[in-house]
């Protein structure tokens, strides 16, 4: 029996979407999502077994796709851009069966401005997604978005505040060269080379610590 939008809305708030690091896991499921870490690029794996991705670095494809899981109404989702004389696409098709699961067609190619049959063959990606996992697709597509939103509205706040910090934390660093040079009578360049050094291995050596306790 097809699920009605509603049926469906009421499955993704039942589902839970763990984060760990920049992987978004579906509980019950073999689906997870992979972003980068200024939330451009989300790769959607469908089953860890046979490979079947679906990589999206839009927000508009991801909510299109999201609106076209939830509705099952069949269509094409287009993504083009352009490079010189080239332009880029990949269309994604859903076609959806009585079950409510999907029949996903990726075409990814290029075009040039040459004659219409001399245009090179797209790449042809076809899976079939089913009713379950277009669930669990939609929960990942979701939290995805929620936390690209969150970030944006909050990086250039964070991202003024580490400055600020790595800017006082420079100066603490130099008046502690300076201490050290003058206790040890060594010439500040030593001292530098030395403070540099073992900055760059305390990372390295906590972590050895950290994990022998």
């Amino acid at each position: 029996m097809k699920k009605s939008i509603g049926d469906i809305n009421k499955a993704i708030k039942e589902i839970t979407v763990i984060r760990d690091g920049l992987m978004l896991k579906v509980s019950g499921f073999k689906v997870f999502g992979i972003f980068d870490s200024h939330y451009i690029f989300l790769t959607i794996h469908l089953s860890q077994d046979k490979g079947e991705k679906i990589q999206v670095d839009s927000k508009r494809v991801a909510k299109e796709m999201k609106e076209c899981l939830i509705t099952r109404r069949a269509s094409t989702i287009y993504k083009e851009s352009s490079s010189d004389e080239t332009n880029y696409y990949t269309h994604y098709k859903f076609v959806f069966d009585d079950d409510g699961g999907a029949q996903l067609i990726i075409l990814e190619g290029e075009k040039y401005p040459i004659r219409e049959d001399l245009q090179p063959k797209p790449t042809k990606t076809e899976f079939y997604i089913n009713s379950a996992e277009s669930i669990a697709v939609i929960a990942v597509v979701e939290q995805f978005l929620t936390l690209q939103e969150k970030y944006y509205a909050n990086k250039n706040t964070i991202r003024t505040k580490i400055t600020k910090y790595l800017k006082e934390q420079k100066n603490e660093d130099d008046k502690f060269i300076g201490r050290l040079t003058k206790e040890s009578k060594l010439d500040s360049t030593d001292i530098s080379l030395l403070f540099k050094e073992q900055k760059e291995s305390f990372p390295l050596f906590f972590g050895i610590m950290h994990n022998s306790k």
